[in-house]
């Protein structure tokens, strides 16, 4: 197993895992839940809210691409004879 297909697997299990995707989920619900509680005059508290989610949109982002670029490593490409 080469390095890209270890990342894969390994992002693959952080995205299959219940507890993390439960304490991710939570985490941003009551983020998005405190950015609709925020007063209007609050832009700065409500964009560090904001970036909260955008980080937690990231780090899902980041290990789908992980799995993705693992998943092509190992596909067999056409060979042009």
């Amino acid at each position: 197993m080469n390095d890209k297909e270890r990342r894969a697997a390994e992002a693959r299990r952080l995205l299959d895992e219940p507890l993390l995707n439960e304490a991710l989920d939570r985490i941003e619900r009551d983020t998005l839940d405190e950015i609709l509680r925020a007063p209007f005059w609050s832009d700065r508290k409500r964009r560090m809210l904001t970036d909260r989610v955008r980080v937690i949109r990231g780090i899902r982002a980041h290990l789908r691409s992980v799995i993705l670029s693992g998943e092509e490593s190992t596909r067999k490409r056409p060979t042009v004879v």
